[in-house]
């Protein structure tokens, strides 16, 4: 949301309301610290990937430059 409006895209949004996960609850306990640790995945294939805001800002601008929101 922050992102998009950032970039300049008007969004029909005006505001957004986050949601505790203790609002939310669901059949299965999830980790408190669920990322991705791409460490081993990166040396064994002589890869650097790059950070994930990144990649997340990078689709936001592709999805509100094509969709009419």
């Amino acid at each position: 949301f922050e992102e998009a409006r950032k970039a300049g895209i008007n969004l029909a949004l005006n505001k957004l309301n986050a949601v505790p996960t203790t609002a939310y609850p669901t059949p299965a306990r999830r980790p408190h610290n669920s990322r991705l640790n791409t460490e081993k995945f990166q040396q064994n294939f002589a890869l650097v990937l790059p950070d994930w805001q990144g990649g997340g800002k990078r689709m936001l601008n592709e999805l509100f430059t094509t969709t009419a929101i």
